[in-house]
This record gives structure tokens, sequence and C-alpha cells, in this order.
């Protein structure tokens, strides 16, 4: 019980960011607002060397004891604002934040400046009340100034708010399942019915669901990417006593119990990266799914995407998306989603610091390399084209036959044109939005409910109404807050 609480809290970090009427999210710690600044709406603020000053309205936390270190998005923030300012003539951006989005006082200093008229130039969008804010026109729609195809399709869709764009990441993360198409079929995606089916069909009494998940950490980990078919934050209302969430428990309470090593993890333990073992488990028919997360630098995506591949040799394989959504889409995580004020007097400023996010600079950790994957998609395609010219090589197949594909490093697996071309299409389809797996904190109320179920101590009928009236009850307290 100990290592599934534990494999519990961690997988929970998924659900922090869903369960709050509009988003409170990560902890911070205290950073005294001060005086507010002048808006955007009066007589500019010039810098000493005359530039005009935008604001950018942000939530920060910080690096304590029981935070996991900083918050991504806000050091990516801080960066692309030194970037600007070294660079812009006209404009000098200065972050103004708000202190812990998870503490009420936060969010209440923000909602004050607000209906005071001082929303900054520009918001840091993590557990920012974006839908709240564009319902009541404070957001401007930034299909005004983008053209919607120039950037991979599903990520942008998993950040419109009812086919408007009032908050943009730059880059994203992508996370999505795939198992062995011998098993699973080609598949448009996988409802929950179907994916019983599979693992009824599949199960022989030691095989794993997914490798090294048991039926709490599987429920927790589907529960928290899906959280958005049960929470709606915009309206403040949710609905865990809808058949499809009282299935996903039913359904991971058929799964073993607890995590234990397949047969293939037992004997290759510690001797492969946990991308290739997961791999492994499938090829040997030791697992039903793998999870695939596109993460980190570019160079880094490129090289744990083709350790997935490697043990698969021969092996076709269908990627599914989030198990129980049937269009098969994939998750999409926004490092750092921007919200631009409708009332900002500098709009051409706001654009001009948020087209600065878009090049290939922003990305930089070494010389060449790019952080996370690019919302553009030229961008994405640029890096590919220039690491080709630095990387592809000719190599020969097992049946003697010449190709040409991107060389990936020492003992691992060149990607083919056809490899990156899946690649392509995978962040093409993330279009379900995820909460970032920075955001700490774990919402308390599914993780007590979710291990008195999977303990035994109640029923799944019993353990999705006390679920649907405690997030009821929380919902209603925010909106009154």
């Amino acid at each position: 019980m100990k290592k599934m609480l534990a494999l519990a809290l961690l997988l929970a970090l998924l659900l922090s960011a869903c369960v709050t009427a509009d988003g409170a999210g990560p902890a911070a710690g205290p950073d005294p607002v001060g005086e507010a600044p002048a808006t955007a709406a009066g007589a500019p603020k010039l810098s000493e060397d005359g530039r005009i000053i935008l604001t950018i309205g942000a939530f920060q936390k910080d690096s304590g004891v029981n935070a996991l270190d900083d918050l991504a998005s806000y050091t990516y923030l801080t960066r692309a604002a030194e970037r600007f300012n070294e660079t812009n003539r006209d404009y000098l951006v200065e972050i103004r934040s708000y202190g812990d989005a998870a503490d009420a006082d936060a969010l209440e200093r923000l909602d004050s400046e607000v209906l005071g008229g001082k929303l900054p130039d520009m918001l840091a969008a993590w557990g920012m009340p974006v839908e709240r804010y564009a319902r009541q026109g404070l957001l401007l729609d930034l299909y005004e100034w983008y053209d919607r195809d120039a950037f991979f399709a599903g990520p942008l869709k998993s950040m419109e708010t009812e086919g408007r764009l009032f908050s943009v990441s730059s880059s994203v993360q992508v996370l999505s399942f795939y198992g062995l198409e011998s098993v699973l079929g080609r598949a448009e995606g996988y409802s929950l019915e179907e994916l019983e089916g599979a693992w009824e069909c599949f199960y022989t009494g030691e095989n794993a669901f997914l490798p090294q998940f048991g039926g709490a950490e599987a429920f927790l980990l589907l529960a928290g990417m899906r959280l958005g078919e049960w929470v709606d934050r915009g309206v403040g209302t949710c609905r865990f006593d809808s058949p499809e969430f009282l299935s996903l428990l039913q359904f991971c309470q058929e799964l073993p119990a607890e995590a234990a090593l397949t047969r293939t993890e037992a004997s290759v333990r510690g001797k492969l990266p946990y991308a290739q073992l997961s791999a492994l488990c499938l090829k040997e028919r030791d697992a039903l799914l793998g999870i695939m997360v596109l993460s980190g630098d570019v160079g880094s995506i490129l090289g744990e995407y083709a350790e997935i591949l490697m043990p698969l040799e021969g092996e076709g394989i269908v990627y599914v998306g989030l198990p129980g959504v049937p269009s098969a889409a994939g998750g999409c995580v926004s490092e750092l989603p921007m919200a631009v004020s409708a009332g900002s007097g500098h709009p051409e400023g706001a654009k001009q610091f948020l087209d600065s996010l878009w090049d290939l600079g922003y990305r930089q950790l070494h010389e060449d390399e790019m952080r996370s994957i690019p919302l553009m998609r030229s961008v994405l395609e640029d890096y590919l084209r220039f690491y080709g010219e630095h990387a592809r090589r000719d190599y020969t197949d097992e049946n003697g036959e010449a190709y040409t594909a991107l060389s990936i490093g020492s003992g691992i697996r060149p990607l083919r044109d056809a490899d990156i071309d899946a690649l392509l299409a995978l962040i093409e389809g993330a279009s379900v939005p995820l909460p970032p797996t920075f955001m700490s904190k774990a919402d308390p109320i599914l993780l007590e409910e979710a291990l008195a179920f999977f303990g035994g101590s109640q029923s799944a009928e019993k353990t999705a109404k006390n679920i649907q009236t405690r997030c009821s009850a929380y919902l209603d307290e925010q909106k009154k807050a």
C-alpha cells in the first residue's frame, strides 16, 4: 500500500490543475504585489531609457521543501522577458507576480485589480481564470493576429475556448499511449468498452495493463488526464456521477491491484532506459499499452522516440491517444500559455512579445538546441531540416537494402523519413488539453476517495457520488470567493 500511495501521489500531480473553478494551480511562496503599476488604459509608464513598459501578470511557485524547485513556465517567462528586453528598442516588459496560484489570496489580488480596471497588458495564463475573463470580454481573441494554418492543429485546438483563442503557448509537450498493431489492430481510438475487451483477450494472469502500474495508479493517471471531461472550469461545475467516470472506476478495478514487475522487467531491469524497457514489455507481450511522452528539447524527444522504436523493430504499432478517448487524440500540455488584455493600450507591443516566443532562439538550451515542441509547424520543420543536414547518414538494413536516415546517437536506432512522418502526425493529433505535470499539491478529494475504493472500503457508485458531492461543494465555494 505504501508503494501504491507514493505512486498515487506522484500521478495525482496531474489532478490539481483541473479540479478548481478557474484553474487554481501551482504552489508558490510569498511574493508581495506592492503598488500596482500604471495600466495600459492610462498614460504609458516609461522605463529610464524611454521605452514603454508592458506588464505581464503571472503566478509564481517558490523552491521550498515541498515544491518542485521552480515553476517551469515561470522560468521560461523570465528568460523570454530578459531576451525581449535586451533586443526590443520600443518596449520593455515587466513581470508582475501575484504569488501562489493555489492561494485564494493570490487570485483575489488578481481579481481585485481586474475589477479596478488594472488588468496587465498580458497574462502568463497557467492557473489563471482564462475562461471567466474571456466570458467577461477582457481578453483578446488571438486569432485576430495568427493564422490557424501556421500551427499544429491538435495542440492549437487544445488551447481553444469555444473555437476562439484566448491564450496560446509557443511550445508544448505531447502524450499518447501506444500498443502493438498485432494485439490492438488498427483503431481510431479505444473507448473504455473496447479497451476492456482488448484487455480481457490479452490478460493471462500475469500481464500488465501498463508497465509498473496497478489498478489504482492506472485510475489516477487516466482520470487525471481526462478531468476536463468531468470538470467545467469556466462554469464551475462537475459531473463525476456520469456513467463514463463510473466506468473508468470499474474498469481499473478489474486490473491487477498492485504494480508488479513483468517477466521482461525482471530479466533486464537496470539494463535499459525506461522508454526501451516499456516498449520491450509490449514486444514480449508482457504489457498491453506503453506511454509515450514527448517532452524536453527536440534532440531528447527524437532520442526517446527512437529508443521506443528500437525494441519494436519488425512490429507495427498503433497510437491510441488517451485511453477512453475514442478519437485517438493525444494529450497536449501548454508550456507557456499567454493571454493578452483586450483593453491593452499597446497591443502592438504585446504582439511583438508574443512573436518573440515563436522563433528558434527562445527554445535554445545549447547552441542550435530547441526547447520542447514548437506550436508553429515551420519552426520544427526548420529544425529537422537543419538537424538533417548534419545528421543524415546512409545505412544498410538486414536485407542488404540501402536507406538514408537521421542518426540519433551511438547505439540508438536511426529514424527514417516514415518515422519522422509518424512523429509529426502524432503531434498534429494531440488535441486533448492536459494539466502540467509540474503542478504540486495534488487534489485530495479524488486521491482520498480513490484510495478508499481500491482499498475495498466503499463501492464504485459510492466513490463516484462522494467525489461528485465534495467537488461540487468545492467548486461552489470557489464561485463565491
